[in-house]
């Protein structure tokens, strides 16, 4: 299987091996579970997942620690932890504050536009 990529701040908390996904279309698949602190991922060879549903092996340890984990991670503030839109840490070359100019912006929406109905004003 391909290396999980994984987004700035994005880390690795829970994985389970040998979980079935059963697809209602076209039958069980074998593959890893994995939870992070932003998502869940289940790798396999199939890439149908309208509707998910997972089957583990009799390990209870696996299915309590890969649930309390995906519930932590998906209910962060209920467990007293950030979202994780505050532990992104991708840096950006540019100031976003730079990037829109206001009166620029102004400018360019009262540039009226020819407008066919008479009853509406129409901008660029």
């Amino acid at each position: 299987m391909e290396e999980l990529l994984l987004l700035p701040g994005e880390s690795v908390k829970d994985i389970a091996k040998d979980v079935t996904y059963i697809c209602p279309f076209s039958g069980a698949y074998q593959g890893s579970f994995t939870v992070t602190n932003y998502r869940l991922y289940f790798r396999s060879l199939e890439r149908d997942m309208r509707n998910i549903r997972f089957a583990y092996k009799q390990d209870l340890r696996t299915r309590k620690s890969v649930f309390e984990n995906l519930a932590k991670f998906a209910f962060p503030l209920n467990y007293g932890l950030p979202l994780f839109a505050f532990e992104y840490k991708e840096v950006f070359p540019e100031n976003g504050w730079k990037v829109y100019d206001p009166i620029q912006e102004y400018r360019r929406q009262d540039q009226k536009s020819a407008c066919k109905n008479n009853r509406a004003r129409c901008y660029d």
